[in-house]
């Protein structure tokens, strides 16, 4: 057990209590045998250690080696490329790794954008092992599920450890404009003037499309593959 999995813990409101006895289990058998750690470490002994007692020798701990709590996306941050890390070194099942990531973005009220890829993916295995017949993503397969999988934790690592915005996997790449954009699923702007006129006196029903919403075009690429993110990660270091 590691203090980066408990801050994740507790950083996404889930119960610590036994992680937190767990780490000082492994102080202890490391040489660290200090008041607190020896005494957090021995509530292990009862069946059901007060949550408070190990708050307190939790905090005690920390103070004896100046530790302190990361600020929250930090810690879930860190938490998440540990458990990336842990299923490339076959540590932590490809099943386990990808429902805990997905957790995340429920946990945190869906604001950090970039753990979706995860939601999405447990989607679509869904769909694969199901043999669902709205499943449509030839590029992941029965096959290939585990190699897949490796280079999506891959490449998230790689995203965690760049400044990408919260809503980065929601925006798209908009090939005429050649930006990083937002898009939207609206009327078609670009129409001639007489569709227009049709339109406005109800005689023509307006055409919807997904648009940029810089220049309006159709010619837009969501960030949904590895390789789309990844020229998008390049735009934004430009």
């Amino acid at each position: 057990m590691t203090l980066t999995k408990i801050w994740g813990l507790k950083a996404l409101s889930k119960p610590y209590d036994q992680a937190c006895i767990d780490w000082a289990e492994q102080l202890l058998i490391n040489g660290n045998s200090s008041d607190n750690v020896l005494i957090l470490a021995s509530l292990g002994l009862d069946k059901s250690p007060e949550r408070s007692e190990v708050d307190k020798y939790f905090e005690r701990a920390l103070q004896d080696l100046r530790e302190t709590e990361p600020e929250y996306f930090e810690a879930i941050k860190s938490y998440a490329l540990e458990l990336c890390h842990e299923a490339l070194e076959g540590h932590l099942s490809q099943e386990e790794t990808i429902n805990s990531l997905a957790e995340i973005y429920s946990c945190t009220n869906y604001d950090y954008g970039i753990f979706s890829i995860w939601t999405d993916l447990l989607d679509k295995l869904y769909l694969l092992e199901n043999e669902g017949e709205y499943y449509s993503h030839p590029e992941l397969t029965k096959a290939n599920k585990s190699v897949y999988v490796e280079k999506q934790l891959r490449h998230f690592i790689v995203l965690l450890n760049s400044k990408v915005p919260h809503d980065f996997v929601h925006l798209s790449i908009c090939e005429e404009c050649n930006k990083l954009v937002k898009v939207s699923w609206q009327p078609k702007t670009r129409i001639s003037a007489f569709r227009k006129f049709l339109q406005i006196f109800k005689f023509l029903k307006p055409q919807y499309c997904t648009e940029c919403l810089v220049c309006g075009s159709t010619h837009i690429v969501r960030l949904q593959t590895v390789e789309a993110r990844e020229k998008a990660l390049k735009m934004l270091q430009k």
